[in-house]
């Protein structure tokens, strides 16, 4: 393996519980966010509009389409309309610190 995936293996588990956590799932869902809609593996789905407005609250309460263009792998079309009811649910400031509540808990 190269030492780039095998750094990227090593740190997916701790960066990624963010997006897959119990934890993390019950703070977007206080906001009125969904719940997870299930488990692949063990791990808890995220729901589509919480996955996209977390990931983009740490660059501020952005449009959509910035966060589409920054996290580049996923399709616009999915991306642009959930964060955009996002943001009808809270703010950045609000998901962010929810985001870091669930991941120390």
């Amino acid at each position: 393996m190269q030492p780039a995936r095998a750094l990227a293996a090593a740190l997916e588990p701790v960066t990624g519980q963010v997006y897959f956590s119990p934890e993390c799932h019950a703070g977007y869902a206080a906001l009125g966010f969904s719940p997870s809609s299930g488990q692949a593996n063990g791990v808890a789905l995220p729901d589509g509009p919480a996955y996209f407005t977390s990931r983009g609250s740490v660059m501020g309460q952005v449009p959509g389409e910035l966060v589409a263009a920054a996290f580049a792998v996923f399709n616009p079309a999915a991306v642009i309309p959930s964060v955009t009811y996002g943001w009808t649910l809270t703010d950045a400031a609000t998901i962010c610190a929810a985001r870091d509540h669930g991941a120390i808990a």
